[in-house]
């Protein structure tokens, strides 16, 4: 193996393949199938790793010198594609000509890597990548990234976190375009978040993903891993999104721009900088489409929505919602999905402003429209009666709430998966309304899954979680297991105390049960 510290400019990768025949030779290969096809046989003379080969040649040895990024990715990955990610994330930061990376194709010796135990690799990996201290990932595809279902690729971003190097992410161009398409589609970030869970990576050799899930459970968690993944992917998406609008030729592609970075600040929870973006959008959209297209009524009725979670007066977001809804049913119909979601969002929207009565009048046409139209089984259905189990939980009927929450979860389960918004959503208000209906032995372990959740997506810090944390100590409490809530309880009173603004929010959570507070 090179020297941990060692590693090759990046311009040795198109030397590389230039040396090699070019790009047609490597068209279609994995990087797997570069190692073995060319790697192996170009340092067979010397059986060193290619960056000791390249630096022991005095024609090529000004490509080797400190490495200053370490290359987290995985070897079914092709090859082109990432050496495409590795060039155009240097060069968007002005670092081409500075960049010298460790790839672990090329600075381990692939001559004797067959040899070595578990304990030599976890070592090289966590020494070369402690003295490097920058990290970047290539994740393809980006709503499902396969680097992130490799142990070893998970042992990376574990060290990065240990360590506290600086993580970043890098995507082919074909793959950038295909995110900024595919971000379009309803709930697409929503549905990749779900899919990010380090502890069901795998690796080749079984003992290897052993030994890697025991130094993550020693040393820190498998939550703090993702919850760096979701944090780096989250901020990335966020900046492609707006650094692309610049660029987008019409402005009605524009507009999408603006309603897609909305929705993902939407399920952030940040509905302030949500109704930035899709204030952007509505105008963009009226503007080239008219005031009656269906892009135009739906990002609307967002940014209703949006005004109203921040608990502005009524008079700022109600006239909206109810002229979104009339000029919908008018022009689109009054079952037209886009009406439909208009009208789901100003239910929401009265009852997080209080109004639970007028909220579930509206929830309970909807449903029936949506029973006829799709059936008891289907999400959209499912959806709305989540929405119904809170209102009657907000309205003091807990044991009606369960009932609904009951017979939506499974269906939100089996649609969206367990770690979706909309299923812990559910969760909560199910774990709400079994705790003031007596049943605190069932709603214990769903708040503590509410909690490895939501650490895992929003961060320790989150209100959403800070709430799942009370919520667990009071059960505990109830239970009789004060130790145990007081483990809980007493880290938050410290970290709550010098954070009066969240604080206030989470008053709000708490008052209103919108967290499934208890």
């Amino acid at each position: 193996m090179a020297s941990p510290d060692r590693g090759v400019r990046l311009s040795y990768l198109r030397h590389f393949i230039n040396s090699h025949g070019g790009e047609t030779s490597f068209a279609g290969k994995t990087t797997a199938q570069v190692c073995f096809e060319f790697v192996v046989p170009l340092t067979k003379p010397t059986e060193l790793s290619l960056v000791d080969h390249v630096a022991n040649d005095p024609t090529t040895a000004s490509f080797v010198a400190p490495a200053n990024w370490y290359v987290s990715h995985a070897w079914m990955y092709l090859f082109l594609e990432t050496v495409d990610s590795l060039e155009r994330f240097f060069a968007d930061r002005g670092l081409t000509d500075d960049a010298v990376i460790w790839f672990c194709v090329f600075n381990n010796n692939q001559h004797l890597a067959s040899s070595y135990p578990f304990e030599y690799w976890s070592t090289t990996f966590k020494n070369g990548l402690a003295a490097i201290g920058n990290v970047v990932m290539i994740m393809h595809p980006w709503n499902d990234p396969i680097v992130l279902r490799r142990s070893w690729c998970v042992f990376e971003v574990y060290v990065a976190v240990t360590m506290g190097a600086r993580f970043e992410i890098a995507l082919a161009r074909d793959q950038e375009a295909t995110f900024l398409n595919d971000i379009a589609r309803h709930d697409a970030f929503g549905k990749m978040l779900a899919t990010i869970k380090s502890e069901d990576s795998e690796a080749t050799v079984p003992s290897d993903r052993d030994g890697i899930f025991a130094l993550i459970r020693a040393e820190t968690s498998f939550i703090a891993v993702d919850r760096l993944i979701f944090s780096t992917l989250t901020n990335w998406i966020k900046t492609a999104l707006e650094a692309s609008i610049a660029s987008t030729p019409t402005p009605v592609a524009k507009a999408a721009r603006w309603l897609q970075l909305g929705s993902i600040y939407q399920n952030e929870v940040d509905f302030a900088e949500g109704e930035r973006c899709f204030r952007r959008a509505v105008t963009l959209f009226a503007e080239y489409r008219g005031p009656f297209d269906h892009d135009t009524l739906q990002t609307q009725a967002l940014l209703a929505y949006a005004i109203a979670y921040q608990r502005k007066p009524r008079r700022e977001w109600e006239p909206l919602s109810l002229s979104t809804i009339r000029d919908a049913s008018e022009h689109l119909g009054a079952t037209h999905n886009v009406t439909l979601h208009a009208r789901s969002s100003y239910a929401l929207a009265l009852s997080w402003n209080d109004d639970d009565v007028a909220a579930l009048a509206v929830h309970m046409d909807l449903y029936d429209i949506w029973r006829h139209q799709y059936g008891i089984r289907d999400w959209h259905t499912a959806g709305t009666m989540n929405k119904i189990g809170l209102c009657h939980f907000k309205l003091g009927a807990p044991r009606v709430a369960a009932r609904w929450l009951q017979k939506s979860l499974p269906v939100l389960e089996a649609h969206f998966g367990v770690d979706h918004s909309e299923t812990t959503q559910t969760t909560s208000y199910l774990a709400g309304a079994y705790t003031y209906s007596g049943q605190q032995l069932k709603a214990l372990p769903l708040q503590q899954r509410l909690v490895e959740t939501s650490e895992r997506i929003l961060g320790a810090d989150n209100p959403d979680t800070i709430v799942h944390k009370m919520n667990v100590a009071i059960l505990q409490i109830l239970a009789g297991h004060t130790r145990d809530a007081a483990a809980q309880l007493l880290p938050l009173e410290r970290s709550l105390a010098s954070r009066a603004m969240q604080s206030q929010q989470l008053s709000d959570q708490l008052r209103d049960g919108t967290c499934g507070s208890i």
